[in-house]
């Protein structure tokens, strides 16, 4: 019984009470609780910045390779090779397929290899990526014997 009425006293003089014991516990469960979740934000922010690197890397990869085929295919016209042009430029269009450039400089190549169909389809694919583009213009003249791309 006197072990009983000591520890009643102190507990009854505020010395220590049971509350502050939950209480201090719960604090130290809250920081580590608040320790995780700012290790969490650092990982997600530093998987979303590692996400965003990579797919920029990856599009500077894709936009290189559309760069490699067109140039190949700049070679190849300038050599008269319309028939490895054509297939570089197919390559690079199926790339990037919304390319005025390509699709102009495509149009072109079927032009002079005689395909005058296929150059007229494709110079209508550019007109409609970008209507404005000057070298639509100067192409427009002399296509269908001097008619306008519609």
């Amino acid at each position: 019984a006197p072990k009983r009425q000591f520890t009643f006293s102190i507990l009854s003089k505020g010395i220590f009470s049971p509350s502050d014991y939950y209480i201090k516990q719960i604090d130290k469960l809250n920081e580590i609780i608040s320790d995780h979740e700012a290790k969490e934000l650092k990982r997600a922010e530093n998987e979303r910045k590692r996400k965003a690197h990579s797919l920029i890397s990856n599009d500077d990869i894709l936009k290189e390779k559309v760069l490699s085929l067109y140039t190949q295919s700049l070679n190849e016209y300038n050599n008269k090779n319309y028939q490895a042009a054509i297939e570089s430029l197919h390559n690079a269009l199926s790339i990037d397929p919304t390319n005025t450039t390509i699709l102009i400089r495509l149009g072109s190549s079927y032009y002079t290899y005689g395909m005058y169909d296929h150059a007229k389809f494709y110079w209508k694919k550019a007109k409609l990526q970008d209507p404005t583009n000057p070298e639509l213009l100067s192409i427009s003249e002399f296509l269908d014997f001097g008619t306008k791309i519609n």
